[in-house]
């Protein structure tokens, strides 16, 4: 199961049938969870930056390393 932490589409197929679930519920816990429905699927984070603000900060090598990914 841990392999597939970082799919991002999986999550969006897992994300709606929590939902599709969780709205033929009428308790509390499910109620909370609908409101939280957007925490449900993975997101992806990118970061850009020049090498000055890299170097400035002691990561040289940051912008290389996710350009090489």
């Amino acid at each position: 199961m841990a392999e597939r932490k970082d799919n991002a589409a999986a999550s969006r197929i897992a994300s709606a049938k929590v939902i599709e679930a969780c709205g033929k519920e009428k308790s509390d816990v499910a109620k909370e969870i609908l409101s939280l429905r957007q925490y449900l699927v993975k997101k992806s984070h990118w970061i850009f930056g020049g090498d000055g603000w890299a170097y400035d900060i002691g990561y040289g090598g940051l912008d290389q390393v996710i350009a090489n990914r």
